[in-house]
């Protein structure tokens, strides 16, 4: 085998390996709920870097792994269309906390927690605010949580970006097909390289 075809060869299984550490680097911290990171104490901080896949507008907030331990009244709020709630029903919530999202050491946007804790969904959730995002972008999301009720603690928060929409099985399926065409990409990458490299090692044996 020549040496370009050997260079071609090298340079093919290391492409592959770049790419597939970098793909799989980005999928751990992007998709349709890129951060989910549990809230053990107060006082929490929270430093965390996530990519955008897509264009869309996220949500930053508390999920809850036990919501059967919050309390909620008698539903008595009128329902926001453009939140896409199911349900209108919410309680007062306690929580101390703030946030700020940047971008390359840039600032675009900063907020505090709500004060009620809503059922969206079905499911019970703090919010924190939201952010539209661009695609193919990194984002930084920095959360001071100073304190909050016990029965929060109790419910077992969860602190959590996600896109936010009505139809979030859109966003799914464009996650899906991005991360199944970049392990294509980089497979074939391995495979085409370590198969040339293979043949080349017996080409020498000989």
């Amino acid at each position: 085998m020549t040496r370009w075809k050997l260079l071609f060869a090298f340079l093919s299984f290391a492409a592959g390996l770049a790419l597939a550490g970098y793909s799989e680097y980005c999928f751990t911290r992007s998709g349709p709920s890129p951060v989910s990171i549990p809230i053990l104490g107060s006082p929490f901080h929270m430093t965390r870097k996530f990519f955008a896949y897509s264009s869309a507008r996220y949500r930053i907030g508390l999920a809850f792994d036990e919501p059967e331990k919050l309390v909620f009244a008698t539903p008595d709020c009128v329902a926001d269309p453009d939140d896409f709630r199911n349900e209108c029903s919410g309680r007062a919530a306690s929580l101390n906390a703030s946030w700020t999202m940047s971008q390359e050491s840039r600032v675009i946007q900063h907020g505090s927690a709500a004060d009620t804790v809503w059922r969206v969904h079905g499911q019970p959730f703090l919010a924190l605010g939201d952010f539209p995002a661009a695609a193919w972008q990194w984002y930084q999301l920095d959360v001071e949580v100073i304190s909050y009720e016990a029965r929060l603690a109790q419910a077992k928060p969860r602190l959590t970006v996600e896109i936010w929409t009505e139809k979030p099985i859109v966003y799914q399926h464009k996650f899906l097909a991005a991360k199944l065409a970049a392990r294509i990409t980089y497979g074939l990458c391995l495979f085409i390289g370590g198969l040339l490299i293979f043949f080349a090692s017996l080409h020498d044996g000989n």
